[in-house]
């Protein structure tokens, strides 16, 4: 899938956006991002804070980082590729709710490879001691500056496009508005 150009220059200001952007260390993450030869841990960095504002502590919720060794499981993952999950602990039950797959490359291969990747860790999760078994997990993938919405069904092999999110490719400081209601949406309905 290819990327569109984001419309933003480099030199953004905290004061034009009003979501996640506005925060100082979030937009140095994102233009560490756009920056030539940047480093996967910008992105891993962004997510890392970005997640944590949306799904708080203080609401039962959780983010960690994959690490397992997923490749003994039937998961192979790239260098460049990186699973964290959201847990929501409901009435001390803790369940994986969400799942972001996160890498740095932009070509359309390395999108179906990302969603091919977290569709893979989805399903050992479905069938994981303490899950739902019939519970939908919604997945996020990210590349660079993009991201795309899912969800993995109870019992499927793949993952299709989370519906409010209309197949959209969307840009982190482009479309911050849409992504920051998406997750809040996320949010609402793993509550």
């Amino acid at each position: 899938m290819p990327t569109k150009p984001s419309q933003r220059a480099q030199s953004l200001a905290t004061a034009e956006f009003k979501h996640y952007l506005k925060y100082a260390a979030l937009l140095s993450y994102y233009k560490e991002i756009k920056e030539a030869g940047s480093v996967e841990s910008s992105v891993d960095n962004l997510w890392n804070n970005l997640l944590m504002i949306v799904f708080s502590v203080i609401d039962n919720f959780g983010i960690e980082q994959e690490s397992r060794v997923l490749k003994n499981q039937g998961v192979s993952l790239r260098a460049d590729f990186v699973i964290r999950y959201i847990r929501y602990i409901k009435n001390g039950d803790p369940k994986k709710v969400i799942l972001l797959g996160a890498a740095e490359a932009t070509s359309g291969t390395v999108w179906a490879d990302a969603l091919q990747q977290v569709t893979n860790y989805a399903k050992l999760v479905q069938i994981e001691a303490g899950q739902d078994p019939n519970a939908t997990l919604y997945l996020l993938v990210n590349v660079g500056t993009y991201v795309r919405f899912h969800q993995l069904n109870a019992g499927a092999d793949v993952a299709i496009d989370w519906a409010p999110a209309q197949r959209n490719l969307l840009e982190l400081a482009d479309d911050e508005e849409r992504i920051w209601q998406h997750l809040q949406q996320v949010r609402d309905i793993v509550v």
